[in-house]
């Protein structure tokens, strides 16, 4: 049996709304990346040796930090995307055909009854309405 609608899709439809926010962090951390190196560059520029290297492994640390860490959050789905992922693996075009019988089933029975209850109570039922 196959999806009806495949949970990949409804995966990746949960995660667009994500990229937005991955990029409005990737530019909040350019910027903050590009001022720092500015201020580095401002504050050692009187030394003969520049910025120091511990400072600079600092930065390029925590930038590759939050880049992950904006990554990893992007990509994991949240609660209603996990629900309709789980709901679209278990929706199959021959669960949708039971259903659909399965109601049918339930509707000649009412019928039945409600005949059967009224022809109890009223003699002069139509043949057809019978049937």
């Amino acid at each position: 049996m196959e999806p009806i609608i495949s949970p990949w899709f409804v995966y990746l439809v949960g995660i667009l709304g994500g990229f937005g926010s991955l990029l409005l962090v990737a530019s909040v951390i350019s910027v903050v990346a590009a001022v720092i190196f500015v201020m580095i560059n401002v504050i050692c520029a009187d030394d003969r040796n520049g910025a120091p290297d511990i400072v600079k492994d600092n930065v390029k640390k925590l930038v590759i930090w939050a880049v992950t860490i904006s990554m990893v959050t992007v990509l994991v789905p949240d609660r209603k995307t996990v629900i309709a992922m789980a709901v679209a693996n278990e929706i199959t075009t021959d669960r949708l055909v039971g259903a659909g019988e399965f109601v049918v089933d339930i509707k000649d029975g009412i019928k039945r009854d409600i005949i059967e209850i009224i022809s109890e109570f009223d003699e002069d039922v139509p043949a057809e309405v019978a049937e």
